[in-house]
């Protein structure tokens, strides 16, 4: 069974989600700011707004569902395992 989106923050995080109303958004697509940076201010803008300092991975972990499998569309998972059995390894392996 699939989360709702953002699961319990549904209600902070504005939905449906519009890229072209986020000015920070806009700015990182004008090269601004990077990727990285944009989901850090995101994430800190969230978090405060329950008064907790998150990080990207905090807000991850509480939009996602509990079980990240879920997350994992089946053809990605299906890639996976034929490169694996064609003897294809990771570049930068996951520590």
């Amino acid at each position: 069974m699939q989360a709702e989106p953002f699961g319990p923050i549904a209600g902070i995080v504005p939905l449906p989600i519009d890229p072209a109303a986020d000015p920070l958004w806009c700015d990182m697509l004008a090269d601004k700011l990077t990727e990285r940076e944009y989901w850090a201010i995101f994430a800190r803008d969230v978090g405060g707004r329950l008064g907790e300092a998150w990080t990207p991975a905090d807000f991850l972990r509480v939009a996602r569902s509990p079980d990240l499998n879920d997350e994992i569309r089946p053809e990605i998972v299906d890639l996976v395992h034929r490169a694996k059995r064609h003897g294809c390894r990771p570049c930068h392996p996951v520590q």
